[in-house]
């Protein structure tokens, strides 16, 4: 599997505001978080094999998981909260099989 974008670490989060009539801006730090992400997850594969890896990815929605980006990268404490309808794309050659990719919605932890 190939993991194509990298995920964010969390920031600090600042809320804003201004009152009508009043000169300035309030601001408040509300801790850290703004860490919502979205990577391409592929796989090449045969038929069954592509199938398999999809059934299972797709499980993980709702799951905190750890991930290992293709720069051997680990990302603790991730909440899956989406995965798209996936794609699969015949190979030109049919022998090198199928490639499938999913879109990975999540936030840091």
């Amino acid at each position: 599997m190939y993991v194509r974008q990298v995920i964010p670490a969390s920031k600090l989060r600042v809320h804003t505001w201004e009152v009508p009539g009043i000169s300035g801006t309030g601001s408040k730090v509300l801790g850290y978080g703004d860490s919502d992400w979205q990577i391409v997850a592929e796989f090449w594969s045969n038929a069954a094999g592509v199938n398999i890896w999809l059934a299972s990815i797709q499980a993980l929605q709702g799951s905190i998981v750890t991930i290992v980006d293709d720069h051997a990268d680990s990302y603790l404490l991730n909440l899956i909260t989406k995965i798209s309808q996936p794609k699969k794309v015949p190979a030109y050659i049919p022998t090198q099989g199928i490639l499938a990719s999913v879109t990975i919605s999540g936030v840091r932890k």
